[in-house]
């Protein structure tokens, strides 16, 4: 590989503004997506002895906060955005596809409560759940879980995206520096207090460290640091870090109060090493950039897929409590999530996003018709 390459397919030159979708990131919200998948697979049917341990998967979570951060400083070099078109280009982004599955649980857990087993449906707990507010969970004490239990990390993003609006606001130009010492201020405070409040501790832990990884990462891609890479390094750095995650994860890393750091530095290597790599040709790079485009909705919605799948399992009396069997089954289901996750992609996130879009339109347009033409 000679050159990096940019979205068009040309050579990118250092200090030059990107633009369109950066696909190697695609790839890795693919990967991270399916390694959550693949967790929480294995915890259908909690086979012990299988020679590694499930949690690593978890990691896929510390690849899409580090994402994260990169993709908010890189699209806010694209364009300058006023704080408002900011934060609401993100509500629309991340707001109806959540809002939809977590109204899918609350009806679930209305019309059908021994469906769950630490899900229970409140007013109050179901608004929190869809304003992104942390709070404690009424049916899991000490836990801040929303009511789409996976909804945790999106409480995170959205307390990012208001953090990074804020910035936005006070200096577009050191958005990178007041986001890191807002949110490197909370972290030292967990870090020093150690608060047991279930609400405090969320707002404190050094998970956040992950955004600010991925926003450095943005920095180094914008001015040209982040060069062509071989494969055999990013796939061999990427071997590595997951070696680590299995074995960290057996100690206890991800309930630690250095998660961010002993799982985001890694996290942020891997994000740095794929964006030196040249996109995939063919029938392959067509299935990982799709799978990247519906990587958030096959994270929202795995989670029912992956239930109807150990029910059938276990309905036709297929073997349980082996390692052989567990193997077969999580191959299985990333096969059935995977496809599944895509088809709801196109069924439910792009008409649900394209609808947002509209409504936003026609309220801009109806403002701007007001202000042309005043009311006498």
């Amino acid at each position: 590989m000679a050159q990096a390459l940019n979205s068009a397919g040309e050579p990118r030159v250092p200090d030059a503004k990107p633009s369109g979708v950066i696909e190697p990131v695609q790839y890795l919200r693919a990967l991270a997506a399916l390694m959550v998948v693949f967790s929480h697979a294995n915890d259908q049917l909690r086979t012990p002895g299988l020679g590694y341990t499930p949690e690593l998967g978890h990691f896929g979570v510390d690849l899409f906060f580090v994402i994260s951060g990169f993709i908010m400083l890189v699209i806010t070099e694209q364009r300058e955005q006023t704080p408002h078109d900011f934060l609401l280009s993100r509500i629309l982004r991340v707001a109806p596809n959540y809002w939809f599955y977590t109204t899918l649980v609350a009806v679930l857990a209305v019309a059908a409560p021994s469906v769950f087993r630490a899900t229970a449906f409140t007013l109050p707990h179901y608004l929190q759940s869809l304003l992104f507010i942390a709070h404690e969970n009424p049916a899991d004490p000490g836990s801040t879980s929303p009511l789409l239990k996976l909804g945790w990390t999106l409480n995170y993003e959205m307390f990012f995206y208001v953090v990074f609006t804020a910035a936005i606001a006070l200096s577009f130009a050191r958005r990178l520096l007041i986001t890191t010492a807002a949110l490197g201020s909370l972290i030292v405070l967990g870090w020093l207090f150690a608060p047991t409040d279930p609400v405090a501790n969320f707002y404190t832990r050094d998970i956040m460290l992950e955004f600010l990884f991925g926003m450095g990462i943005g920095w180094l891609y914008l001015h040209g640091r982040t060069g062509p890479r071989s494969a055999l390094y990013f796939f061999g750095f990427g071997i590595l870090c997951l070696l680590w995650a299995n074995v960290s994860a057996g100690f206890g890393v991800m309930q630690s109060s250095v998660r961010g750091l002993v799982w985001g530095v890694p996290a942020a290597g891997v994000l740095f090493l794929a964006l030196g790599l040249q996109p995939a040709r063919g029938w392959v790079g067509r299935v990982l950039k799709g799978l990247g485009d519906a990587s958030y909705t096959i994270y929202l919605f795995h989670l029912f897929p992956l239930s109807g799948l150990r029910l059938i399992w276990l309905k036709i009396g297929l073997a349980t409590g082996y390692p052989l069997a567990t193997y077969v089954f999580v191959l299985l289901a990333l096969v059935v999530v995977a496809t599944s996750g895509y088809a709801a992609y196109w069924l439910i996130e792009r008409p649900a996003t394209r609808l947002a879009h509209s409504l936003r339109q026609r309220l801009l347009s109806a403002d701007r018709k007001r202000v042309t033409h005043p009311v006498q």
